[in-house]
């Protein structure tokens, strides 16, 4: 299959035969080209041919006229000089991984849709989104003279912003599930999900099934070997919708939006039917994570040593994608007595207990970098911070056991493993207006920053404060760093699949409730903005149904309901707080 689907290094004519078409050398356009009108309904041989043979053509394939790859293979190496990477087979609507060539050539080839070009390997990925972190809760987001210091500890976060690119105007969604499902399918909450997905009630989870994930996308086309740790909140309905079925190769972490982070028990804000059940949410690849049932090490810590294990182990020839989705400052707050003492003179638990879950966080990503540049990987890594949606600023709430709650689960957890705070509260997004559940800007513009080796040079210690981005862009943007293009040839083959019937006559039946036509990506590429500081290709957004972006401005249509919209204050409780609901 190897020869099915490939470029090859240079070959010694002009002129070559791809899927019996004939290919010739354009001295003019400098790429190879066919003759026929053809080219208009497929990008075989439109690849621009590198500085190092510009007088040969480079066989590319496809499978079909709307699908395409960038995977890289030769013809002309043996068997014995293959090594282990990937290429996707199409198998029906299924795909697996397979072994190909891997690329070995010295030169820098042009990827066939443009932008990057890799002389070894595309960069290693470290995602990171945190969950209900607000715009004013890190070290670096830096306050006016007259305003008093944030009391928030994130060393590890601001030296990382340092020396990496701070994202002044990036845009999730206002609650948590669509912004990951947005992350995960490339497509805006519009196109994907815009309400709750609940873990278990939802028939077609938050990312449909015939979508194509950026997982799908970096493990099945690009060879990356791609892990997932933490909260998944995606859709557990079915078995096809884990995590590695979705193109992750391993999991360790949550279904549901929230559990306590000793026990795993489901909170009412997990998300479940019925919330009276006591159930263990707390999952190994596809079976429950029994080995840590009878454990009481804080969860957020199990995640810290599955992800550095994940790196101590990593095979370096192929790229990595380490997708880490912090439960963390969601609820219930909980954290370890050494991180709780930090903050020990904060009067407000809530606020106290907040501010130390984020600063775990910042020890375990510290933990991480410091062990992906023990390895040698972290010269070409790119790492992405950022969270789903802005921090809640309900007012300030008493925490079990400082008073007595009538919620059995929370008072054993809170009796055995500490203060617990079960109520949203403690986040601050000053100076932006609102937080979680709000449309307005501190409830759907976040905290982002990309670091890492992979960096250039000249944009290291920069800022962004103008260009709007948002989250599912960076499915589009990992695509295109991975040689890998954004279309959904998943997406495509259930539109195919439906034209096959009537959708007209009134009998007719979907096969699944995720056979239904799918969106395109709507993904922009935002490595030229981050690599060379040009203007975003992004200019607008649908915020959801109600609400448009565009520029300096939101538009909201007439009547739009929006809560948690109080201007808040540099340091919470503050007077809004207690009011804005």
């Amino acid at each position: 299959m190897c020869s099915k689907s490939y470029i090859t290094h240079p070959v010694a004519s002009s002129s070559i035969t791809i899927n019996a078409t004939q290919c010739t050398y354009s001295a003019t356009a400098k790429m190879c080209q066919r003759s026929s009108s053809e080219l208009t309904t497929n990008r075989i041989c439109t690849i621009p041919a590198p500085a190092a043979a510009t007088t040969s053509c480079y066989k590319y394939s496809v499978f079909d006229n709307l699908r395409t790859n960038g995977l890289y293979c030769s013809d002309l190496l043996n068997e014995a000089t293959c090594k282990s990477s990937y290429v996707h087979l199409i198998n029906g609507s299924r795909h697996r991984k397979v072994h190909m060539c891997e690329w070995v050539s010295s030169k820098c080839m042009q990827s066939p849709f443009g932008e990057y070009c890799p002389d070894a390997m595309p960069p290693n990925i470290f995602f990171t989104m945190m969950d209900d972190l607000g715009w004013d809760n890190t070290g670096y987001r830096k306050r006016p003279l007259n305003v008093p210091p944030n009391e928030i500890k994130t060393p590890h976060m601001d030296a990382l912003v340092r020396e990496g690119i701070d994202i002044h105007r990036h845009y999730s969604h206002h609650i948590c599930t669509p912004s990951r499902a947005s992350f995960l399918s490339g497509r805006i909450p519009m196109h994907v999900l815009d309400g709750y997905s609940h873990a278990c009630g939802d028939e077609v989870g938050a990312v449909p099934l015939n979508m194509t994930t950026v997982a799908d996308k970096l493990s099945y086309e690009g060879g990356y070997m791609s892990h997932f740790v933490g909260k998944w909140d995606n859709g557990a309905r079915y078995w096809e919708m884990m995590p590695t079925k979705r193109g992750y190769d391993s999991f360790l972490g949550i279904f549901s939006k929230a559990t306590y982070s000793y026990s795993h028990l489901s909170t009412p804000a997990a998300g479940f039917e019925d919330s009276n059940l006591e159930l263990v949410d707390f999952w190994e690849n596809d079976s429950p994570a029994y080995s840590f049932a009878n454990s009481s090490i804080h969860q957020e810590l199990h995640f810290r040593d599955r992800l550095m294990e994940i790196v101590h182990k990593h095979d370096t020839s192929r790229p990595l994608y380490l997708h880490y989705a912090s439960r963390h400052p969601h609820v219930p707050l909980q954290a370890t007595p050494a991180y709780v003492n930090m903050y020990k003179n904060v009067s407000s638990t809530s606020r106290a207990m907040y501010m130390a879950m984020i600063s775990m966080v910042d020890d375990i990503i510290g933990d991480v970098t410091q062990a992906l540049k023990q390895k040698g990987m972290w010269k070409n890594t790119l790492m992405i911070f950022t969270s789903d949606n802005g921090g809640f600023v309900d007012r300030d709430h008493a925490c079990a056991p400082e008073v007595t709650f009538s919620n059995d689960m929370l008072v054993r957890e809170s009796s055995k493993f500490g203060t617990t705070c079960l109520v949203e509260t403690g986040g601050n997004n000053w100076p932006l207006r609102g937080g979680k559940y709000s449309l307005f800007e501190g409830g759907i513009r976040v905290n982002t920053f990309v670091s890492g080796g992979f960096i250039p040079h000249g944009m290291r210690g920069t800022s962004i404060p103008k260009n709007i981005m948002h989250v599912s862009d960076w499915y589009t943007t990992m695509s295109r760093l991975a040689n890998v293009h954004e279309f959904d040839y998943k997406g495509n083959e259930s539109i195919i699949k439906r034209s096959r019937g009537n959708v007209n006559d009134p009998n007719y039946q979907w096969a699944r409730p995720e056979d239904k036509i799918v969106p395109p990506v709507d993904g922009l590429n935002l490595w030229p903005t981050l690599s060379t500081g040009a203007a975003s290709p992004r200019r607008e957004i649908f915020v959801d149904k109600n609400v448009f972006l565009k520029g300096k401005w939101k538009f909201f249509k007439h009547a739009t309901t929006v809560s948690r919209n109080a201007n808040g204050g540099p340091l919470y409780p503050n007077e809004t707080t207690f009011f804005d609901s």
